[in-house]
Formats: structure tokens, sequence, C-alpha cells
């Protein structure tokens, strides 16, 4: 697949409507992006693989809580706190790849959310693999 660009019209090619918008913005370190110090998107990963499966087990109220505050105090330390929430939704324990490098677009034709007709905002930050050059 072609690498996306800013200025770029995309897609969201998996979606059953699949919407397009213009790339306003691509980073492709979103934890570096967000201008938090000293952390790299890696320890991020390892970070929350350790919240996700600690040793023993624990319950899942529990992982929710400290994976919510992981991300509190990374939003904290950061300069756009915004990247920082994106990259701890896309990076939840149901993802199966991690997600670094992610795209802002604003959307013209906005595409379908699950079972909404179409998202709600008309600009959003979603992973660089998720979008395709129409």
């Amino acid at each position: 697949m072609a690498k996306v660009n800013v200025g770029d019209l995309v897609c969201m090619y998996r979606r059953k409507k699949k919407g397009m918008g213009i790339v306003l913005e691509l980073t492709e370190d979103i934890i570096e992006s967000a201008g938090v110090e000293d952390t790299t998107f890696q320890q991020v990963c390892e970070d929350l693989q350790a919240i996700d499966n600690p040793p023993g087990g624990t319950l899942v109220h529990k992982k929710y809580m400290a994976r919510r505050d992981y991300g509190e105090r990374l939003c904290h330390a950061a300069t756009r706190p915004n990247l920082i929430r994106t990259c701890m939704l896309y990076n939840s324990s149901w993802a199966r790849k991690p997600k670094k490098e992610f795209v802002r677009i604003r959307w013209f034709d906005r595409p379908s959310m699950y079972e909404n007709a179409q998202i709600k905002e008309p600009e959003e930050w979603c992973p660089t693999d998720w979008v395709k050059k129409v």
C-alpha cells in the first residue's frame, strides 16, 4: 500500500461507508510527537503489556484503573495530551499490533463507525494503516 502524506485524499477502506478526507498532519511516532520527555513508544508498549498481563493475574477493573492512571500520568507530562489519549485508545489490550504511526484527517464525507451511520467528529487522529489514498 502506498504511504500516505500530508495533503493526500484518503478513505477508511475497511469500513462499510468509506468516507473521504484530507490528511492534515502525519506523525511517525505518536509518543515523540506528543512531547513526552524521556519516554519512548517501546517503553509505553512494554508498560501497557505489564499492566494488561500482571504476574498472577488481576481483576479487569484493576487493569482498567491502572491503565487509566498510567495514561493520565503520560498526559500530564505531554505537551500534546490529545495524542496520548489517541495512543492509549488505539493501543488498548484488544489491539493485535502496536499502532505508532498516525494521521490527522479532516473528513469531507465521514466514514461509518461500527453501528453508527458515521463518525461524529469532522476531524480525528487514526492509525495510518487504517487509511489509504483515494
